[in-house]
């Protein structure tokens, strides 16, 4: 090559950590986005570094072509490598969430930006002003860098405050980043936002169109959205401008990536956001532990907003316990008090929520004679009822008919379906109360993001008097006229073998809490449960929550849990038990001693088989000052798995199944 042309290094969209080689040309910045021949494809990558010399056999190849408006910032850069370290994940995975596939073979021009236009006064309380005002002079400093948590029951005005934020950052001409855990609440966003601006506004989750998901790739890139709301793969786009993240609900386990790149949403935006040196707030009314610990050694900045916004009161909570015969069940799961309560609702044209965190009718069939429970022949789980006609594993997707007969007995009239759901509950409601209108809001009955606006829509147009839902309708949404709220099981979480257990089930039922009286109707939250001592439902009752959060902090650092100990989770699998079960215990030999490191098992993941797949897992703590990435990467070096095991390592586990 002549002197026009130079060496770079190129990251690709690939599950590799190691970069490739190019010829390019010599001006060529690092960032640049580039189109390379790799084997018989094309692929678009970014110039990681300039190459001063390379001795090598092989025939360099050039690079075809440099993006003229896509480019990646060197804080970008580092963040992207940042984020490879901390989970151990390759680089070239990173990168894939960066830069989409779908972009790869044609990315359109970005549009030219038009403003930000305030069609409506945003007209806040003096509470709301005097927590904006904390924040600008917070931002301003430049002795305060940190996070900010704006901690707020719900329905305390949270997200207009926040708008009162974006509207300083859009007029530098900079973006907003919205983070949701759920995309369903993105509609709820927008409309929040058109209320009271016009404002290129752009959208990114898994559900877009291929063409969709270009041209808000196009938008954000270029800059031509001064708005993005998205999911937690948001996070990692190269944005134009960026200038402030928000992450909405913070305290939400759905941040965290299950496959792939396993990274927390929430803990990378704070990372991104000091890579990018702009401001991230956290939002929620019931901030995770971690937070909360954050908050306590000084590293979040915490402001609050306790009060409900404008004439609206926190909803009376009633505790219905199951064990007293005052609160029958007659035929069903709803007791009479709630149902009495419902059916006043609906006389007074109110709206009701019956709040069920399981999908489909039933959540196990077995039989009364010999035992038989349907199973999964794929997962070690039982099969769930959907429509008294499938049963279906919601881990795997494996479906079959409701068998006719037992298949342990053939006995014809020995299997029962137990464990109630959302759909077990619409059917006893239309026997109970045949004259209301009825939506079932569950991920069955929705399945699209187009049919959850409808469902939305119907709700807020009153065409729907009772709602029947899962968590997805738990979070954020705002309905005018849903006073009743009854939770129909609230003790499904406190048996699950999780350290947070007590910390999710508290967060979830206040979120539902919180969809009830949020105007100038009183609301009502009727629990219904068999163990009514718990004193997590004292916290509910009282919305103490720095207390819940203090006593957490307590026990967790008397038994040496996150968030004061570093803690990973390495899990082996194969279509072989006995493979997976041998490798996993070589792995566990070839582990050296490290003062500070403590290796738990290996063990038998609890769902075992998942997915046709023998799990084994080895979870490793230390402590905060020591962290595990170095260890492993000695650990897993020394100790080469064969290729048909496959490995996954978790920092920061959230998920123990």
């Amino acid at each position: 090559m002549n002197s026009e042309y130079r060496l770079v290094s190129v990251v690709l969209p690939i599950p590799l950590a190691r970069t490739f080689t190019y010829w390019a040309p010599k001006e060529i910045a690092i960032g640049a986005v580039v189109q390379v021949p790799f084997g018989r494809r094309m692929l678009w990558g970014v110039v990681w570094d300039h190459v001063e010399a390379l001795q090598t056999k092989y025939t360099l190849k050039s690079v075809l072509q440099v993006h003229p408006w896509v480019f990646f910032q060197k804080r970008m850069l580092h963040f992207l490598k940042k984020l490879s370290d901390y989970t151990m994940a390759p680089l070239g995975s990173v990168l894939k969430m960066a830069l989409p596939t779908l972009a790869y073979d044609r990315l359109d021009q970005g549009q030219v930006c038009s403003k930000t236009v305030l069609k409506a006064p945003l007209i806040l309380t003096s509470a709301q002003r005097a927590v904006l005002d904390a924040m600008q002079a917070l931002f301003l400093s430049s002795e305060s860098s940190n996070p900010v948590l704006l901690e707020g029951v719900p329905g305390s005005g949270k997200t207009e405050t926040m708008l009162a934020l974006c509207e300083s950052i859009w007029e530098k001409g900079q973006q907003v980043l919205v983070l949701l855990p759920e995309i369903v609440l993105a509609e709820t966003w927008a409309k929040r936002v058109q209320r009271y601006f016009s404002i290129p506004l752009g959208f990114w989750h898994s559900h877009l169109t291929p063409a969709r998901r270009q041209a808000m790739f196009a938008g954000l890139a270029s800059g031509a959205f001064h708005l993005i709301i998205g999911a937690r793969s948001a996070l990692c786009l190269p944005y134009a401008r960026l200038g402030l993240i928000i992450v909405d609900e913070e305290h939400e386990s759905g941040y965290k990536q299950g496959d792939g790149v396993l990274y927390h949403g929430r803990d990378q935006a704070m990372v991104r956001a000091t890579c990018e040196n702009i401001p991230i707030v956290l939002l929620s009314a019931t901030p995770s532990v971690e937070t909360g610990y954050g908050v306590s050694v000084k590293k979040i900045q915490r402001l609050s907003l306790p009060q409900r916004y404008g004439r609206s009161e926190s909803p009376t909570l009633h505790l219905l316990d199951m064990r007293s015969k005052a609160i029958r069940i007659d035929k069903g799961w709803i007791s009479s008090a709630l149902l009495q309560r419902l059916q006043e609702t609906l006389s007074k044209q109110e709206q009701s929520l019956l709040f069920l965190n399981r999908r489909g009718y039933a959540s196990l069939l077995l039989c009364f004679r010999c035992s038989y429970r349907a199973a999964c022949k794929h997962c070690s789980t039982w099969l769930h009822i959907h429509g008294k006609r499938d049963l279906i594993c919601h881990y795997c997707g494996f479906t079959q008919p409701v068998p006719q007969v037992c298949p342990g007995c053939n006995h014809p009239d020995a299997l029962v379906m137990r464990g109630p759901g959302v759909e077990k509950i619409e059917e006893e409601i239309r026997i109970k109360l045949p004259e209301a209108r009825i939506l079932v809001f569950s991920s069955d009955t929705l399945g699209s993001v187009k049919k959850t606006q409808e469902a939305l829509r119907q709700i807020l147009d009153h065409d729907i008097d009772m709602i029947i839902g899962t968590q997805l309708i738990a979070k954020g949404h705002h309905f005018p006229l849903l006073t009743c709220i009854g939770i129909v099981d609230s003790d499904f979480a406190l048996m699950e073998p999780d350290f947070r257990a007590k910390e999710h089930i508290l967060q979830l039922l206040t979120q539902v809490a919180g969809r009830a009286g949020r105007e100038t109707l009183p609301g009502h939250i009727y629990l219904q449960t068999f163990r009514p001592e718990p004193e997590l439902f004292q916290s509910l009752a009282t919305q103490r929550w720095d207390q819940f959060i203090q006593e957490e902090l307590a026990m967790r650092q008397q038994q040496n849990l996150p968030p004061f100990s570093n803690l990973a989770s390495i899990t082996l699998s194969s279509l072989s038990a006995l493979e997976t079960k041998e490798w996993a215990l070589r792995l566990q030999r070839a582990a050296v001693h490290q003062e500070g490191i403590t290796l738990l098992g290996p063990a038998p993941a609890p769902l075992n088989p998942l997915r046709r797949r023998y799990r084994w897992r080895i979870l490793l703590r230390s402590p905060l000052h020591t962290p595990l990435q170095p260890y492993i990467r000695t650990w897993m070096a020394s100790c080469p798995l064969p290729k048909s095991l496959e490995y996954s390592i978790d920092m920061d586990p959230i998920h123990f199944l």
